[in-house]
Order: C-alpha cells, then sequence, then structure tokens
C-alpha cells in the first residue's frame, strides 16, 4: 500500500503548525526549501509507478506493432512452427493448470 497520498495533507498540516508557532514565538524556524524537496520526494516515489506501466506499454506496441498475427505471412513455415510451438505451450500451460 502506497502511504504517500495519505501522508501529504498531514504533512501540510505540520508545515502550517510549524511555521504559526514560528511566528506567534517571533523565532521562525520554516524553511520552504525543505518542505518542498520532501513534496518533491514524495512526488517522485509516486511518479515511479507511472514510468514503469509507460515503458510496459510501449514494450507492448512495439511488440504489437511489429510482431501481430495478422502481419506474418501464412504462406511461411516459419510462421507454422511458431503457431505449432505456441499452440504446444497454450495447451501445456492449460492442462498443467486443471490438474
Amino acid at each position: 500500500m502506497d502511504y504517500v497520498p495519505y501522508a501529504v495533507p498531514f504533512f501540510l498540516i505540520a508545515i502550517l503548525i510549524e511555521l504559526a508557532y514560528g511566528i506567534v514565538k517571533k523565532k521562525n524556524t520554516y524553511r520552504l526549501n525543505d518542505a518542498i524537496s520532501s513534496l518533491f520526494m514524495g512526488t517522485l516515489r509516486t511518479a515511479n509507478k507511472l514510468i514503469i506501466i509507460s515503458l510496459g506499454g510501449y514494450v507492448f506496441y512495439l511488440i504489437e506493432t511489429n510482431n501481430s498475427l495478422w502481419r506474418m505471412d501464412a504462406s511461411s513455415p516459419l510462421v507454422w512452427i511458431f503457431a505449432f510451438v505456441v499452440y504446444d505451450l497454450v495447451v501445456l500451460l492449460v492442462s498443467q493448470n486443471q490438474s
């Protein structure tokens, strides 16, 4: 479970409390660069999932564009060998899962 989206509101409330406390005590120790860097690191932690999903989508696009079944030449023996091996693999996997 990703806790970053749930932690951001509490983090912002803590920033406001720290800022208010510093103003009341007339000794403000609040630093904006620390808060921005913490928020940015939380955003990067969440954004890496989007990058991985995008990379997977791009790989699927490349495979589908270059190697899809309707683009293969049905008269080629390599296509029929490939189809036989894939079909045999699927039958094997299905029979393994049924027992």
